[in-house]
């Protein structure tokens, strides 16, 4: 298969997987996964009825799954300062990454505990984004992502610097949080609604 015809593959099966290869800066790297990671958590709210009941490690594994059939080179499990769950690296420029944590959701306050894993234990500084997902396999996913907002704003944890703000993707939002390096890292949370009622 010569690059035209992989390059007309990628685009027609994994259109958010091409502009992840496509990227010229880092800015532009972790915009373009933004993409890739909604495309996967619709590709796993559409298979709810299998996911409703999985645990933590098996529904994270299919997100790298789906995050890595697009060409997007991603690991689960990978190594930054301990086993982060998601690790996404661009496939031409080194030091390129932007790091994941996944997680079923059990309220805010364990929202926040996976997101300081991110902070103070796998991210160094040098990488300025990061995310953080929960699979929500109850009801009223909105509620959910809104009461972890709510309550990250009135807490300001992790250094948080100021409220959230709003992101393009449903039930999505973002913080900036002062890191141990003297840096800021800004953390995407979004909600993955994989509830099914079997009945």
């Amino acid at each position: 298969m010569n690059l035209d015809t992989y390059l007309n593959l990628l685009q027609r099966n994994s259109p958010a997987g091409l502009h992840v290869f496509f990227a010229r800066s880092p800015d532009e790297f972790a915009d373009a996964l933004e993409t890739a990671i909604e495309s996967a958590v619709q590709h796993m709210e559409a298979g709810a009825s299998f996911n409703y009941n999985r645990d933590e490690r098996a529904l994270t594994h299919e997100l790298v799954g789906c995050l890595g059939g697009g060409g997007v080179h991603v690991q689960n499990e990978g190594h930054s300062s301990g086993h982060v769950d998601v690790t996404v690296a661009h496939p031409n420029q080194t030091g390129w990454r932007v790091l994941g944590e996944c997680k079923i959701y059990r309220g805010p306050a364990h929202h926040v505990e996976g997101c300081g894993q991110l902070l103070l234990r796998y991210a160094t500084g040098r990488l300025p984004r990061t995310f953080c997902l929960d699979f929500v396999q109850l009801g009223d996913i909105h509620g959910k992502i809104q009461r972890i907002r709510d309550h990250m704003d009135h807490d300001l944890p992790l250094e948080q610097q100021g409220v959230a703000r709003d992101h393009r993707m449903r039930w999505a939002f973002t913080t900036d949080h002062r890191h141990g390096s003297g840096e800021n890292v800004s953390i995407l949370h979004v909600g993955c609604n994989v509830y099914h009622d079997p009945h």
